[in-house]
């Protein structure tokens, strides 16, 4: 059984999908040790506890969507997967940039729109998941070698989809599918697993190696309030696999929103994750003070 220990708070990471923010879109790395953020077509990387960042590539350089950004980090962050647009409507390319040399290169040249799901890079380095339309294909991380795993059929991320979620060990692939399913698929197979449903959208996830199986974030029936706006109120949850049995480690009325990614090896909180969640309610004065200044957090949270 899993259950919050402890919490502290980490510098924001931004999520471009959050109504009235500008189109900066962050992500973690699978080690949970950096943080990649795409501002203005300039792709850069910083420490998850520090606001001081490296510039990997330059203003224009990255294809800003609307609708969807995103930059993803292999493994060993060596490599960081990022978008480019076509001269086809709808379809983009995906690219990557040596951390180190600063080389680019094309990886995919047919992607699909960026409101699917992103590619995924599998933590062994090997492999590279990805949409063309609906159709999940694998290639390897490369590009090179794209072969299909599976049609698509009842996918259900076209819009504002969760990223793919890999195994661990990179032998199975997480998929979300409608309505409120997860499906589990095998690679080396391409069988398919459906697993139980959910009364609520499921909003992230993250399969840590310390785990049997996924953390998920499900969002909650009653909204929380900030600057006059709603956002999604979710609960985190465990997934054990195989057995298929679901566990609550939070309260559905903390005002979790997303789940980021898994916290570093070695931090203090030992086994933990990075998540997102609405400020502490302010006392009176502070309400007074400032009640237009409400931001949210990012949080580390002891699991």
């Amino acid at each position: 059984k899993f259950e919050v220990v402890s919490e502290t708070a980490v510098p924001e990471i931004p999520f471009m999908h959050r109504p009235g923010t500008s189109l900066a879109a962050g992500s973690l790395s699978p080690d949970g040790k950096t943080v990649l953020t795409l501002y203005a077509g300039r792709l850069t990387v910083r420490p998850t506890q520090s606001f001081e960042e490296k510039e990997i590539l330059p203003v224009k350089t990255v294809a800003m969507v609307t609708g969807g950004n995103w930059a993803v980090s292999s493994q060993d962050g060596k490599w960081i997967y990022y978008p480019q647009t076509t001269d086809r409507p709808s379809i983009l390319e995906a690219w990557r940039v040596d951390t180190a040399s600063r080389k680019k290169e094309r990886v995919i040249t047919v992607l699909s729109p960026s409101w699917m799901a992103s590619p995924v890079p599998s933590p062994d380095g090997k492999s590279i998941a990805f949409f063309q339309v609906k159709t999940l294909m694998l290639a390897d991380a490369n590009g090179r070698n794209e072969r299909p795993l599976w049609d698509g059929t009842g996918f259900g991320g076209e819009f504002g989809g969760w990223p793919l979620v890999w195994s661990p060990d990179s032998s199975q692939i997480l998929v979300p599918t409608l309505p409120h399913h997860l499906s589990l698929i095998t690679v080396a197979t391409g069988q398919i697993r459906p697993l139980p449903g959910w009364d609520d959208p499921i909003v992230s996830a993250v399969w840590p190696q310390w785990s049997s199986g996924p953390f998920l974030c499900v969002k909650h029936g009653h909204p929380v309030s900030m600057d006059l706006r709603s956002v999604p109120n979710c609960q985190i949850w465990h997934l054990s696999l195989p057995d298929g049995l679901r566990m609550p480690v939070t309260d559905a009325s903390q005002g979790y929103l997303r789940i980021f990614g898994m916290g570093p090896e070695g931090h203090s909180l030992g086994h933990s994750l990075i998540v997102e969640r609405t400020p502490p309610p302010p006392d009176w004065w502070e309400s007074w003070i400032d009640r237009k200044s409400t931001r949210l957090n990012s949080s580390h949270l002891g699991i």
